[in-house]
């Protein structure tokens, strides 16, 4: 399992900046703070976050240099609405490693019970008698 720190060493930011052009963001957030993390749950096909790089799962980090999960829920709300210009800086996705395991554990689940089953139906073929030959008329 790897520690925090080595994930975080791995996490790319990206610092954006929204102009007085860009209205609306595009994006959706799973949560709103104050909260552990500010996960994006939803970005917009050709909106502005998805046209500065924003994917799905990535963490808002800091809005206008201040750590986003530590705002209130109004500061959050009208810093993206209305504040302009906005530097928001965004840290990559970065896999789960509890879900890691839970796929791994899945994946070792179903090629188990496969592997049953296959033996099974093997046993089961052996297990039958052989059908008699049709005598020829």
């Amino acid at each position: 399992s790897r520690s925090k720190k080595a994930m975080a060493a791995d996490t790319k930011h990206k610092i954006m900046t929204a102009d007085a052009k860009d209205d609306k963001l595009g994006f959706k957030v799973l949560t709103t703070p104050p909260c552990d993390r500010v996960l994006v749950k939803n970005v917009d096909a050709g909106g502005w976050a998805a046209r500065s790089g924003v994917q799905v799962s990535s963490e808002l980090l800091f809005i206008n240099g201040k750590e986003a999960k530590g705002l209130t829920t109004q500061a959050f709300t009208q810093a993206l609405k209305s504040t302009r210009p906005l530097k928001l800086t965004f840290a990559d996705p970065c896999p789960d490693p509890d879900a890691e395991k839970a796929a791994t554990a899945i994946q070792a689940r179903f090629r188990g019970n496969k592997a049953r089953q296959e033996t099974a139906a093997r046993h089961e073929s052996r297990q039958q008698p052989p059908t008699p030959p049709v005598p020829p008329m």
